[in-house]
């Protein structure tokens, strides 16, 4: 799951871009609104947290939140082979910060690997977002 520093990030950058409609009480987040009350992109969690309520959203509706955002906060099970992801990684007392594509998660062990760093698990990762490589920076 997303951090709660993550999910306030990531809904002040598309609060930049577009109108947000957030009841994190019953999971509910709404973007994109196209007139009173009616929003393109609507999305319900299973829990009433603000992580879980942003997680769900980001993961139904990714495609169109590229649109808006240049960094979007992900959980490893969001990762896809050759997308590009800035990582924050904690290995003991060690933190490692990059920028590399995604190669693969194995499930059994638990180890992911990027193409030009070093495998680490998923327990090593502190933050993870995905990257539009499109956007102009």
């Amino acid at each position: 799951m997303i951090t709660k520093e993550q999910a306030l990030e990531f809904i002040y950058d598309l609060s930049q871009k577009t109108e947000i409609m957030l009841d994190v009480s019953c999971g509910e987040m709404q973007f994109n609104r196209i007139c009173d009350g009616d929003y393109s992109y609507t999305s319900f969690a299973n829990e009433s947290t603000l992580e879980a309520t942003v997680t769900k959203c980001i993961k139904e509706h990714m495609d169109a939140i590229m649109n808006y955002v240049d960094k979007i906060p992900v959980d490893v099970d969001m990762l896809e082979a050759g997308q590009t992801y800035k990582v924050h990684i904690q290995e003991d007392w060690e933190h490692r910060i990059f920028t590399d594509k995604f190669y693969n998660y194995d499930e059994d062990s638990g180890v992911i690997k990027f193409k030009n760093n070093k495998p680490c698990t998923k327990y090593d990762i502190r933050e993870i977002y995905k990257v539009n490589e499109h956007a102009n920076m």
